[in-house]
């Protein structure tokens, strides 16, 4: 044998080996329990398709799928637990667009969203949809445009520069329906002051609203999706109903961490199209108004980039800044007192405040920027003026209506400094807001 015939027959053993090992992994694998990373709360879009779909990929896996809640930063915590773990197949993340959002509209999400994660399949998809307060002068969007003329509507969204948020102000930039942006943290509050009539409008997912427009407590415009959704055929599509023909359907799909093997990538995508196509998780996830929807891990990672050029284009359009970055008054968090507070009152609370902010559990919240200063950074700072002051400081979010609700009942309030507001601004929330008298400002930078 010539040393060139040895070193082919070598190199053909050599390939034939690692082949092997490939799918020794893959059939071995799982051989303990997966945990499947939420990164939203229990109860909403994400659990109702999460759930469903953990259940039944267990059976196809032959292991319990853990269904870990890890809510915070629009996802951003969840999505970099998963980024961080290792890549073996028994970390998972069920993320969906706030990935490529966040890569947009955030200044520092704390993971890259194409180079961090190694797509499996897309779960599932839901559209998007305009409903309004069945008040209003309006049963379709001609007749919605009309009204927003007289006077521009107010829409709230699940969060700033969400889905939602965005379709709002393509219906602006098209010239559609004038509306201001009301943002919310979740969707489940905005849908609320959407039926109380705090709010006009709100754009939000199908299933949010389902149940409120089967009951006319909400009245439907349009779904912004290529077709009408199976689970209310009779609502059109916003291009139908002569709006923008822009699509901003929710999809939901399963992501490992980067340099996971394409062996166990194989194992999940395949087992992931077969739950997919059982009648019973069909039926299901179509009651609950999803659409079951597979793919292969190239067709999820084409999703991803698709949507950072969609969205960053829009959202450059509508000049939706990201967060964190140098955007006015974006970027920071303030606290307020009551007009008129006596300015005395004020120095001593603003000296307090920024010696709170020095604290270093403070100070790394911050830095990290990945906080909910509505509700993290907040109690944290609280304690600190708990022992720094040597009263009880107490936190009440009142989130409705964007913050708009809170900012008024302190604006409201006696003004002698002891009850004060707190709001990470975003321009939209501050031409709500009804007090003055900035006490401290703690940037995020």
């Amino acid at each position: 044998m010539t040393r060139n015939n040895f070193s082919a027959v070598v190199t053909a053993l050599f390939l034939i080996t690692v082949s092997l090992n490939g799918a020794a992994i893959a059939q071995a694998y799982p051989v303990k329990p997966v945990r499947l990373i939420v990164p939203f709360p229990p109860g909403g879009g994400f659990d109702a398709i999460g759930r469903p779909y953990a259940e039944r990929l267990g059976t196809a896996l032959g292991q319990n799928i853990i269904v870990d809640n890890r809510p915070g930063a629009s996802g951003n915590i969840g999505a970099m637990a998963v980024a961080k773990s290792a890549p073996d197949g028994y970390t998972l993340l069920l993320g969906n667009d706030f990935m490529p959002l966040n890569v947009v509209l955030s200044a520092n999400p704390g993971y890259d969203a194409v180079a961090d994660f190694a797509p499996i399949s897309l779960v599932g998809t839901v559209p998007n949809v305009l409903v309004i307060n069945p008040v209003l002068p309006a049963r379709d969007l001609k007749q919605l445009m009309v009204a927003s003329r007289n006077k521009p509507l107010n829409f709230g969204s699940a969060a700033p520069g969400s889905v939602g948020h965005l379709l709002g102000e393509l219906l602006n930039l098209a010239d559609i329906v004038k509306m201001v942006h009301i943002p919310y943290k979740g969707s489940a509050p905005a849908v609320t002051d959407t039926v109380g009539g705090t709010l006009d409008a709100v754009i939000t997912t199908l299933p949010s609203v389902s149940a409120f427009v089967r009951a006319g407590k909400l009245r439907a415009i349009g779904t912004f999706s290529a077709r009408r959704s199976p689970a209310m055929p009779d609502m059109p599509t916003i291009a139908e109903a002569g709006g923008p023909s822009t699509t901003g359907e929710v999809w939901y799909g399963v992501f490992a961490p980067t340099a996971t093997s394409e062996a166990v990538i194989r194992r999940v995508n395949e087992a992931t199209v077969m739950v997919l196509k059982q009648p019973e998780l069909i039926e299901a996830l179509r009651k609950a108004g999803f659409e079951p929807t597979s793919s292969t891990p190239a067709g999820l990672s084409a999703q991803i980039k698709g949507d950072i050029e969609k969205w960053g284009r829009l959202a450059k359009a509508a000049n939706v800044k990201k967060e964190g970055a140098d955007n006015g008054l974006q970027g920071y968090m303030a606290i307020y007192a009551a007009a008129k507070t006596p300015p005395a009152e004020v120095e001593k609370l603003n000296a307090e405040f920024n010696k709170a902010i020095r604290n270093p559990e403070v100070a790394s919240m911050l830095e990290q920027q990945h906080f909910d200063p509505a509700d993290g950074l907040t109690r944290t700072m609280g304690q600190n003026l708990n022992e720094s002051m040597g009263q009880a400081v107490m936190v009440d979010l009142q989130p409705a209506a964007g913050g708009a609700i809170g900012a008024e009942q302190v604006a409201r309030s006696t003004p002698d400094g002891y009850t004060l507001f707190v709001t990470y601004p975003d321009p939209m929330v501050l031409r709500h807001l009804l007090v003055k008298n900035v006490l401290g400002k703690i940037r995020a930078e």
